[in-house]
Order: C-alpha cells, then structure tokens, then sequence
C-alpha cells in the first residue's frame, strides 16, 4: 500500500490519537494536514514510496504524535489552553473522522485531568495506555530511551490514577447518578437519592431565581432532570479523592458536583464553580 493510500486508511485513528494527546479538534487537524504535507513530500507527489519508509502506518503516527507534542509545547509556552471538542458542538452531524474521537465520558474525564501532565507525558501515556504503542516507538517519538519514554507514561499514570483505597462502589453511585441524570429518569434518581437528601449550590453555576438549596429527594431528582443537557456534557472523576461530576464543555471544567455518600445512597450533593478548583485535585475515578 502506498504511503498517502495508508494516510487515507488511518485518518481516523491518525485523528483520534492527535486529538486524545492535544484536546483541540483544530489542533488534531493542523497535525492530520502537516502529516499530509510530510508523506507528499516524501512521495515526491507521486504513489511511489521511498524505500525507506518499511511501515508507513508507523511513520505516520509518529509524524502525528510529533506533530502534537510540538503543539503543545507551543501552547504551554504561550500558556494556551487547547480545548474544543468536537462532541460538544450542538446541530452538527460528525464525519466519520470525527466519529472516531467523539467525547465518551473517559474521553472527557481523560481531557480534564491530563491538564496537569507535561506535554512530554500525556504524549506517552496517550500512545501507550490508549493506543498501545510500545515504549520503543513512544522514546522516539519523544526524544527519549525507552526507559525514560515508560517512566513518562508511568509518571503520568501515577499523577491522574486514582488512589488504591478509592471506594469503587461510591464510584459507581455517582456513575448511576450522572446516567439517570442524562437519561431524566426520576424513578431511577429516586433510588439513588436518600429520601432527606440535601442538594446546595453556588448561586453563579445556577439559572436567576433557582434556589440555591434543595432538601429531600423528590425536589432534587426534579431540579436535576432539569439539567439533562449539562449532565451530557459531563463525566465522573475524583476531585480531592472523592467522586465529583465535573461538567466539561470542550473538556474543560466549569461546574464541580461533589458528592456524600452515606448507606449507599446520596445523601449531600455540593455544586460549584470549578475556577477555584486546582488542577491537580482531578484524577481519574
């Protein structure tokens, strides 16, 4: 197969990994274009292949994930923050390629904690844990042994993973919680929510006129129906060690709702701006 015959068969996996390590649909595309630019030029325009290239599908996730990682070295240096999903734009019908990096709710967990990782390190951990590339590939890509390219992937993995007492089954509470949000499923809810559940909220998160305290669980699974569309936009992480839904428009936090659970049951639910929320408190839940 020639070189620009496999870039047309990998688009989308191309896409799906430039856009898993920057965050940014124009970021995945610029790096999608340089990668299209770069196997024309080696081909000289022509279908023929240069006989160095053995394993065009290789070559051209690391042009990619080159690509990226100088994307958002440029971006840490200018202190951008490169966000923009393409799950989140509203009335659009995605491409194919876009269908291979819409946001599931890991995907959206994943983008709002790699926040805190160098470049260097979600470049690796996305390669490695996401797209099993091994620490041979991922070192040349980065410029590093493989030893130093696994040690990146294994610091990143220690600095987003959630700690080993995490209570799973809170997890999971909170995960039917979000679903049955999404899905307006009040009878659901209500199996969820203890019946004298207290729900409190920071006035600037909510619409004019919304109480900023809700008790008992009827008025909380009804005032939470109400937010449908912004449990779409959601995912569940740790914030603090403790399971929190953090709504992620283009993957970036702008509401943290954290949770109380007490006899396997919702008993509190907490929501505020995620602005004063340091990076680093989100992990992976």
């Amino acid at each position: 197969m020639t070189l620009l015959a496999q870039f047309e068969r990998d688009r989308g996996r191309l896409r799906a990994i430039a856009f898993r390590i920057t965050g940014s649909a124009d970021d995945a595309d610029d790096a999608l274009q340089i990668a299209w630019e770069k196997a024309a030029a080696a081909v000289g325009g022509t279908n023929a292949d240069p006989t160095d290239i053995r394993e065009p599908s290789a070559w051209l996730t690391t042009v990619v994930s080159r690509t990226c990682l100088d994307l958002l070295r440029g971006h840490r240096r200018r202190g951008e923050v490169a966000l923009d999903a393409i799950a989140d734009r509203p009335g659009e019908d995605p491409t194919p390629e876009d269908a291979a990096i819409r946001l599931d709710e890991v995907g959206r967990a994943l983008l709002v904690v790699q926040q805190q990782l160098s470049p260097a390190q979600r470049v690796a951990f996305v390669l490695h844990d996401m797209f099993a590339l091994s620490f041979d590939e991922i070192g040349s890509i980065t410029g590093r042994s493989p030893a130093a390219a696994k040690k990146l992937a294994s610091r990143a993995r220690g600095r987003i993973a959630p700690p080993a007492e995490t209570d799973t089954a809170d997890v999971d509470l909170v995960r039917a919680y979000l679903q049955a949000s999404r899905d307006g499923n009040i009878e659901r809810l209500l199996r969820i929510l203890a019946p004298d559940v207290i729900r409190t909220a920071d006035p600037a998160v909510l619409p004019s006129g919304m109480p900023t305290r809700t008790e008992g669980a009827d008025e909380v699974a009804e005032q939470t129906r109400l937010f449908a569309a912004r449990a779409r936009l959601s995912a569940v992480v740790l914030v603090d060690d403790r399971p929190a839904v953090v709504v992620a428009p283009h993957g970036r936090p702008t509401i943290v709702m954290r949770f109380t659970v007490s006899g396997n049951m919702i008993a509190a639910i907490d929501v505020n701006d995620a602005a004063g929320i340091p990076a680093t408190s989100f992990k992976l839940a």
